[in-house]
């Protein structure tokens, strides 16, 4: 799939958005960190393609925040959907990691995520995201 960031990002109609509710379980508790699984899939349409993460079998912490934000950022905020369908794409063989970074700042824009927190956390991705690949 041919992907032009800049055209897509820029031409708002394209931008669907999350079809499903993010309904969690918990799943465990270790070192503070808790871990959830998805009780049903999450659904987003990009206005080019449709991504699905699968119910049950995707682990997540929902926002990864390091230790340093966390006074201004939670884990469970309004990104938290965008969060967990991008790192589920990371996991994806077929994905690529600017990919996967452009889907996740084009899912928080859908989200009404406001522009300063949306580029902090796409440029955290971009120059530390590597490392959980």
């Amino acid at each position: 799939m041919k992907f032009n960031f800049f055209k897509d990002y820029l031409n708002k109609k394209d931008i669907v958005g999350f079809k499903s509710d993010m309904i969690l379980k918990l799943e465990c508790e270790e070192d503070g960190i808790k871990w959830y699984t998805l009780e049903s899939d999450l659904i987003f349409n990009s206005g080019k393609a449709v991504y699905t993460v699968p119910k049950e079998v995707f682990e997540t912490d929902l926002t990864t925040i390091p230790k340093c934000l966390k006074w201004l950022y939670k884990p469970n905020g309004k990104y938290s959907m965008s969060a967990v369908l991008h790192d589920f794409l990371y996991d994806e063989p077929n994905t690529t990691r600017l990919h996967a970074d452009y889907i996740f700042l084009l899912a928080m824009k859908s989200q009404g995520v406001n522009f300063f927190t949306r580029w902090i956390f796409f440029s955290s991705v971009r120059i530390f995201g590597g490392r959980y690949r």
